[in-house]
Parts: C-alpha cells; sequence; structure tokens
C-alpha cells in the first residue's frame, strides 16, 4: 500500500509527512527538476495484533507496513510562487507520484501571516479539477498517437487498440464534465486497460484539513459538512492539526499520553489516517499465527481464501487444502487454534471463502 502526499504551497502537507513516519523519513532522493522526494516505510499499528501477541506471546510479530512519499516543489516552481494558487506545484508533484495507490490531499485550513484567509472547499475543488486537468492532458497526449499506430495494425493488437480507443474517449468525455474518473464505470477488462496508465483522479482521496483549531468537535463537524459537500465513495474528510501533532511526538514518550489528553486528542493522527486509508482502499486484515510468528496481513475486501494463501506463501496456493478459520477474539477466548478444534468452533473453508476482516487463518496445504 502505497500513500501519496498532495497539496499546495503552505498546506503543511510535509509536517503531516513527518506526523505519519513519526518525523523519521528512511530517506529521500532528489529528481532530475530539483525536487526532493521523501520516503518512509510505517508499520501500521493494530490493537488487535497488540492483544494477540499479549495472549500467546510469539518470538516475532510482523505488522503490515506501508509506504508513504512526500515531494517539495522544485526551486524554479518556488521562485516563481507567491500566495496565490500554483497548479505547477501540484503538478510537480503527480509526476513522481504515479504509483501512489491513494491521495493524502493537505489542506490549509489555519490562518497564518502573508497568507489570505484559508478556503477549504476551493483548495479542495482546485486539488480535484488539477487531477482531472491532469488526466485530461495525458489523454490529449496519447490520442493521436494511438490514431497513427492503428493505421499500422491489424488482428488482434488493433482490436485492443480500438478498445483502448473506446476507453479513452468515454474517460475524456467524463473529465470534460469536470467530474474524476472514479465516477466512470469501467469492466474488469477496461479496468485492466486503464492501470498502466495511472490517472490522477481515478484514485481515492483522504482530504487532510491541516488546522489549528483545538476544538475536535468543531472540526468533526466541517469534516462531515465537507463530506456531505464533496459526495462520493471515493473521498473521505478528516482534520488534524498537524503542528500540535508533531510537537507531540518530539517530546519523551512517557510525556506524549499527557499532551495528548490535555488537546483532547483520543486517537493519534498517524492511526486515524491509516484507519481511513483502509476504509478507503476497502481492505481487510488478517492474521496468521504459529509458535514462531504472528503476521499482519491487509487484503482487499471480497478476496478469497485461496487469494490470501497466495499473499502468505506461494504454496499454500499451489496446494491448497483448506483453510481453518477463527475470529481473533474466538481464537484469545479459545487459549489457541488447538483448544477451539477441541470446541468445535474452528470452520472449515475452501477455497472460495471470502476473507473477513480479523480473521486468523491457518492454511492446510499438500504439495
Amino acid at each position: 500500500m502505497e500513500l501519496g502526499i498532495i497539496g499546495f504551497w503552505h498546506s503543511g502537507k510535509t509536517t503531516v509527512f513527518n506526523v505519519l513516519c513519526k518525523g523519521r523519513a528512511e530517506t529521500f532522493r532528489h529528481t532530475e527538476d530539483g525536487s526532493r522526494v521523501h520516503l518512509a516505510t510505517v508499520k501500521i499499528r493494530d490493537h488487535r495484533a497488540e492483544a494477540l501477541a499479549e495472549k500467546f506471546q510469539p518470538p516475532k510479530t510482523t505488522l503490515a507496513t506501508t509506504r508513504i512519499i512526500d515531494v517539495d516543489a522544485p526551486p524554479s516552481t518556488l521562485e516563481e510562487a507567491d500566495t496565490s494558487h500554483h497548479t505547477s506545484i501540484l503538478e510537480s508533484q503527480l509526476r513522481h507520484l504515479a504509483t501512489a495507490d491513494v491521495w493524502l490531499a493537505v489542506v490549509r485550513g489555519f490562518s497564518a501571516q502573508d497568507l489570505p484567509p484559508p478556503d477549504v472547499r476551493k483548495e479542495m475543488t482546485n486539488i480535484v479539477l488539477e487531477l482531472i486537468l491532469s488526466d485530461l492532458s495525458k489523454i490529449e497526449n496519447r490520442l493521436p498517437r494511438l490514431e497513427k499506430t492503428l493505421k499500422k495494425v491489424a488482428g488482434k493488437e488493433k482490436e485492443q487498440l480500438l478498445l483502448e480507443k473506446k476507453v479513452l474517449l468515454s474517460a475524456k468525455e467524463v473529465l470534460e464534465e469536470q467530474r474524476p474518473l472514479t465516477e466512470l464505470s469501467l469492466t474488469e477488462e477496461e479496468e485492466k486497460l486503464l492501470r498502466g496508465f495511472q490517472f490522477a483522479s481515478q484514485k481515492p482521496i483522504l482530504f487532510i484539513i491541516n488546522t489549528a483549531d483545538d476544538d475536535p468537535h468543531a472540526s468533526e463537524n466541517l469534516c462531515q459538512q465537507l463530506k456531505e459537500e464533496f459526495n462520493s465513495p471515493s473521498y473521505d474528510v478528516i482534520s488534524v492539526n498537524a503542528e500540535i501533532e508533531k510537537e507531540i511526538l518530539e517530546l519523551p514518550p512517557e510525556e506524549q499520553e499527557e499532551f495528548l489528553q490535555d488537546y483532547k486528542i483520543e486517537v493519534p493522527a498517524s492511526e486515524r489516517i491509516i484507519q481511513r486509508i483502509l476504509k478507503l482502499l476497502k481492505m481487510n486484515v488478517f492474521y496468521t499465527i504459529n509458535q514462531n510468528e504472528l503476521h499482519v496481513w491487509l487484503i482487499k475486501e471480497n478476496s478469497s481464501a485461496l487469494e490470501a494463501a497466495g499473499m502468505v506463501h506461494s504454496d499454500f496456493a499451489r496446494g491448497f487444502i483448506r483453510a481453518e478459520v477463527l475470529n481473533w477474539q474466538e481464537l484469545i477466548k479459545a487459549d489457541g487454534f488447538a483448544s477451539a478444534r477441541r470446541e468445535g468452533i474452528v470452520r472449515a473453508e475452501g477455497k472460495s471463502y471470502s476473507v473477513q476482516d480479523g480473521d486468523v487463518i491457518n492454511f492446510l496445504f499438500s504439495v
């Protein structure tokens, strides 16, 4: 799972990045255009995994991880920028974030000296429009080249290219209506065909309102209003006081809990953001556990037991016999798989079983 952080100048997106990776970026690299790309791989905190580990004491616990990417605008872009809206800054980010699965779109919700008052709705609208314009530009560049190629090919290759043209024209029509490609209905074949384009408006968006508001309830009300206004199952809205959360993370661990309570932060921003992303991407979590390791796995909703087996090990899928399945709470209550089998509460599931969030699975296989 890869998260791409986008946002206009002064939105505080790099502060959000520091909050998500707890101020410890693993590495960064400079690009040809002078941009600086910050990279971090972050372990996803899992309270259920913590409960399983406490109960069964495995020698090793492997948590799921997510990769986070944040791009600084190139110096040439910043030199030209003033306090107004600058599309080139967002476009310079998108060029380095094509592989992201989801956007974390940071929106300025705080006042600052030398900046106009924040306009959250306008900034959210501008971000969506810039994603749409980026995709429209890709399609307009591709279609003329596609027409030239169509004149030189025949047979199945031509059929495939004609299908591509049909889908791109449908996408272009949606984009020209200033609608994102998340609103484009596609067959499985068409979806696969478009995947290589990495269209920006086809990715879900978590809008992060970076606010200085110390009243979490006021922020929640604003987020709910914005979510209703930007009505889409592919969008979600959350508010974060990134500067405060960053300062708390810089404190000694024993002091952090006290300050979180002082600011009425029940769950740290890093955890809230990741949980919202899992919902946006429609991801489930399942677990495998043995005498050596507890392992946390992320899997798409409606994925089969066979697909889950293949994630754990290719041999598990190749020689799949059945899956023994138990909810994580049932496993803790039963004191392990052995006693759960004796109690008759372990379910035997086949290849087509749809993996549920919170399942603990023991795969039986033969190769």
